[in-house]
């Protein structure tokens, strides 16, 4: 095991609760996701998009991938192909009135979030969305500074194109508190962590729950899949557990400082970054 001093990592953020996939066309003009193709201000939805052109780029048609196999002479557009609204109404109106974003930042001295995790309003979409098998799986949540609250975990048919919010959702769980951490899809099973610390096991094919895990921690990354096993890191220490639909805790490591970050496998090697060191293990 080696070790090494690494900075502080960063918190990720960004302000939109609407989950937008873009294409390239083949057109000159602005690059990236604050204006649609028609040249519309997107106000700070710049980090939604930038997670979007990668993911559905790659995945939808051979055209579009083609598109991509080189660097273009001029700057490419990007081309919007569909948008999902990742809020629910209820979490957005209380007694027919918009709910304050800020109402559920728990640090507010007028918020009602009692820090429970079951304060029901707004958030965002953080975590980066992950695409399998022509469906995509992204939570919604908010800065862990703002406390616990309800989120939800959504399974969205890809394949469609508009405004598919009403007709692309294959599944939803709202089992979770809030999350900024990726899902990871293996197995048949998605298992995603909420910043509550509970780390949620679920059918990829319907969002049936076949266990949950309180780690009793406040979590920000996410968990890594490798070689049958299941490794993810939070405030206090680091855990393996067996990776599959029965629940079992392997280990607990406590690695000298909090794990922010996603554990990384690569050629027979483990890394796991702390807020302090990073760990490299064989």
């Amino acid at each position: 095991m080696k070790r090494w001093s690494c900075p502080t990592p960063r918190r990720s953020s960004c302000s939109t609760n609407t989950a937008a996939a873009w294409l390239p066309r083949r057109k000159s003009g602005s690059v990236g996701g604050s204006t649609t193709p028609s040249g519309r201000r997107l106000p700070r939805a710049r980090c939604t998009a930038k997670h979007w052109c990668s993911s559905a780029a790659a995945t939808l048609t051979a055209t579009h991938i083609q598109a991509l196999a080189k660097a273009p002479e001029k700057p490419a557009a990007l081309k919007l192909v569909w948008t999902y609204d990742c809020l629910p109404e209820h979490y957005k109106y209380r007694d027919g009135k918009l709910i304050p974003y800020y109402e559920g930042d728990k640090r507010k001295r007028w918020s009602t979030n009692k820090n429970d995790g079951n304060y029901l309003g707004p958030s965002q979409v953080i975590a980066t969305p992950v695409f399998h098998e022509d469906r995509v799986y992204v939570p919604v949540g908010q800065d862990p500074a703002h406390g616990r609250g309800r989120g939800i975990l959504h399974c969205i048919d890809a394949t469609q194109a508009g405004d598919v919010t009403k007709t692309a959702c294959i599944w939803s769980y709202e089992g979770l508190d809030r999350s900024i951490s990726t899902v990871t899809v293996a197995g048949g099973l998605v298992y995603a962590a909420d910043v509550a610390g509970r780390l949620h096991c679920l059918d990829a094919a319907d969002g049936s729950v076949r266990w949950v895990h309180d780690m009793k921690a406040e979590t920000w990354g996410s968990a890594l899949v490798a070689d049958g096993k299941l490794y993810l890191g939070n405030q206090r220490e680091f855990l393996i557990l067996a990776a599959g639909p029965e629940l079992k805790v392997l280990s607990k490591i406590r690695l000298g400082a909090a794990v922010y970050s996603t554990p990384i496998a690569a050629n027979g090697v483990l890394f796991v970054a702390s807020q302090k060191y990073l760990w490299a293990v064989q």
